[in-house]
């Protein structure tokens, strides 16, 4: 069982990690080209894309959770 929950953690921090890593990496590629295309300020891209992120968190959330209920899985 500690074995489970040590491989449970240790996963779950990798996939958290990996997650953050990504949105980082993203945010330093997009904030330049929206402040570019947009030409506001690098604070002003920034906010946008932040605002952006946290939409589409929740946009990304409810789309999963009304697709599984429609597609359930078959256990």
């Amino acid at each position: 069982m500690a074995v489970f929950l040590y491989l449970l953690f240790f996963l779950s921090v990798k996939r958290i990690v990996h997650s953050i890593g990504f949105e980082v990496g993203l945010l330093i590629f997009t904030i330049p080209a929206l402040a570019w295309v947009l030409s506001v300020s690098l604070w002003h891209a920034f906010v946008l894309d932040i605002g952006m992120v946290i939409f589409y968190l929740f946009y990304a959330y409810g789309y999963n959770l009304i697709y599984d209920r429609i597609y359930p899985v078959d256990a």
